[in-house]
């Protein structure tokens, strides 16, 4: 019985790290989203005055397309896809599995 109960508690433990790692790695995209935002952009476009004003007068008037400059852009007008919050939660819970699974063999 003992034993049992000793596999319960390394399957909740490792379902919780998972379940963390999720949570963790999409509160990091949430404040990365925020970010983009106080510094200015947008969904309106670049905020006249903010950082981002530096970060595109920076590029001498011609933003190149995949530029930082572009991609926060891109990020502030629209926001982030479902689609990367999944991927980013997976990605979390994959990573938190693997450190369990690395630290349980030393």
């Amino acid at each position: 019985m003992i034993a049992n109960d000793s596999k319960n508690m390394t399957y909740w433990r490792k379902i919780a790290k998972l379940v963390f790692g999720a949570l963790v790695t999409l509160g990091m995209v949430a404040v990365g989203v925020a970010i983009i935002g106080a510094l200015g952009f947008g969904p309106g476009g670049i905020v006249a005055g903010s950082a981002a004003t530096g970060i595109m007068s920076s590029y001498g008037g011609s933003v190149a397309a995949g530029s930082l400059c572009a991609i926060g852009q891109s990020i502030g007008a629209i926001g982030v896809s479902a689609s990367v919050y999944v991927t980013a939660g997976i990605a979390g819970a994959m990573t938190a599995l693997a450190g369990d699974a690395a630290s349980s063999r030393f």
